[in-house]
C-alpha cells in the first residue's frame, strides 16, 4: 500500500543521506576542499536533479578551466583528464 512505499522512500532517502554524509567526509581529506560542493550537489540531486547537473557541469567546467591555466602557466600539457582531480580526493 502507500504508507509502506512511502516508508521504503523515507528510509531510503535517509539510508543515501547518511552515505552522503560519509563519502564527504572521505572527501574533506581532499586538499581541494570540494567537499561541501559535492555534498551540496548530492542533496540537491534528490530535491532537483536538473539543477543539480547544471551546477555539477558548470564545477567540472571550472575544473577543465583550471587545468588550462595551469598548462599555460607549466608551458606543459598535463595529460590526466580532469575527472582524476576527484578520484585523487580519495
Amino acid at each position: 500500500d502507500k504508507g509502506e512505499i512511502a516508508a521504503y522512500a523515507i528510509l531510503g532517502f535517509i539510508g543515501l543521506t547518511f552515505i552522503t554524509v560519509f563519502m564527504s567526509g572521505l572527501i574533506k581529506s581532499c586538499k581541494k576542499g570540494i567537499a561541501p560542493q559535492f555534498l551540496l550537489y548530492f542533496i540537491l540531486a534528490f530535491v532537483c536533479p536538473p539543477l543539480s547537473v547544471k551546477l555539477l557541469k558548470d564545477e567540472i567546467e571550472d575544473l577543465k578551466e583550471q587545468r588550462r591555466i595551469l598548462e599555460k602557466q607549466n608551458g606543459r600539457k598535463d595529460e590526466s583528464p580532469w575527472y582524476k582531480e576527484i578520484i585523487t580526493c580519495f
